[in-house]
């Protein structure tokens, strides 16, 4: 018998990560541009 890999916790890890990924880049140019606005940051 072979080992599935597509596992229900396989697939619930990997949906947790590419949400956390989605968030992570999502949050960096955001914050960037709330910076620059609210605190007069830039590059």
């Amino acid at each position: 018998m072979t080992q599935r890999l597509f596992t229900p916790t396989f697939i619930g890890l990997a949906v947790a990560n590419f949400c956390n990924a989605m968030i992570f880049f999502l949050l960096v140019p955001t914050m960037a541009g709330y910076a620059a606005d609210e605190f007069g940051a830039s590059a």
